[in-house]
């Protein structure tokens, strides 16, 4: 990032308002009123080295610069009467340009819904960033055939999506943030994988509780500064387990065991639960399990991971653990395909007898 835009990230942020042709809700940190002109756009002043202002107007199918603006302007009128047109601002001087302002919509003042859910300010920060890095609209799509309450994919043209489960009455804000945040992780790099030499099963929970983990621990800490709470069901979870003392009636292999704490660990924010569920590991004599679990925890907080190569080769080496002396894991090979204006990429791993690493 360049000095610039370390100084504007510094400033306060953005309060820009939509002045529209009709009436409009209000929303946090906005005001509305009629004008007869066209979209009347003001954003406050908070740098105090641009060169100027741009304005973009976002559409459905991406985002478009319409003004750019002298320095220490803070209006601007849009003259085109589109209604759905959304609006961001940014300032700009020779070493860059700033991230842009909060987002603002006609008619509807911000307010979009995925999924029936309406995302609050921070959750249209987000979103917003995502649509910059797919320059495409989030979409929704409902599903009856899902496990999960919702779940983040990219279409074949490129369109960030967010799938969601339509009898599933559960959904909330958190849910979808969760999942758009996987979309900016998609967006950066991070791949999806395939696994060759093991069955389909274990290389879903390899996905599902290796590799997700390891996304969590990297995305955590973004969206509880944005104010939400992404481990409350983990944290649940650990309660329940700690109080019926079991997580399931069936019986648990040692890499399940091993991995629900490595998940917890990384997940939960709660020093004094992690204790608890520690101690409950003793109680129950899973003692080894516990040692190793821990192990494979503080490798990833030593390395932290950040980037799609860095959380891939964690991966492997956790999964080298949890199945010695029976396999090792490598890269076969990385691979790319273009989605509309982004490049998703995905990884195969394979699975090797140990013996012939």
């Amino acid at each position: 990032m360049t000095e610039f835009r370390k100084a504007m990230n510094r400033k306060a942020a953005w309060l820009f308002t939509g002045l529209l042709f009709s009436g409009i809700e209000f929303a946090e940190a906005q005001q509305a009123v009629k004008m007869p002109s066209g979209i009347k756009l003001d954003w406050e002043d908070t740098s105090d080295n641009e060169k100027g202002f741009r304005i973009y107007r976002v559409m459905p199918k991406g985002k478009t610069k319409i003004a750019e603006v002298g320095p220490n302007v803070t209006t601007y009128t849009d003259k085109t009467s589109l209604s759905k047109a959304c609006y961001v601002v940014t300032a700009f001087n020779s070493a860059g340009e700033s991230d842009p302002s909060n987002i603002s919509c006609v008619n509807n003042s911000s307010a979009r819904k995925l999924c029936e859910i309406e995302l609050s300010s921070n959750g249209l920060k987000l979103l917003y960033e995502i649509e910059q890095n797919f320059n495409k609209q989030v979409r929704d799509q409902g599903s009856k055939d899902m496990v999960r309450p919702a779940a983040a994919v990219i279409t074949p043209n490129g369109t960030p999506t967010i799938r969601c489960h339509q009898r599933r009455r559960d959904l909330t804000e958190e849910i979808i943030v969760h999942e758009l945040y996987h979309l900016r992780l998609r967006a950066a790099g991070f791949p999806t994988l395939e696994f060759n030499g093991i069955e389909h099963n274990l290389s879903q929970w390899i996905n599902d509780d290796l590799y997700d983990s390891i996304q969590h621990w990297i995305m955590y800490p973004y969206l509880r500064k944005l104010g939400y709470s992404p481990d409350a069901a983990r944290k649940s979870e650990v309660e329940r387990a700690i109080a019926e003392d079991k997580f399931t009636d069936k019986p648990l292999p040692p890499s399940d065991i091993i991995s629900r704490y490595f998940r917890v660990a990384l997940e939960l924010s709660d020093p004094r639960l992690i204790d608890q569920f520690s101690e409950w590991y003793l109680r129950r004599g899973w003692d080894a399990q516990l040692k190793k679990a821990q192990s494979l925890v503080q490798f990833i907080k030593d390395t932290n991971p950040t980037t799609a190569e860095q959380a891939v080769q964690s991966l492997i080496e956790v999964a080298d653990v949890l199945f010695e002396p029976y396999l090792t894991f490598q890269v076969e090979h990385w691979g790319a395909k273009q989605l509309g204006s982004i490049v998703d990429r995905h990884v195969v791993i394979k699975a090797l007898p140990q013996s012939v690493k």
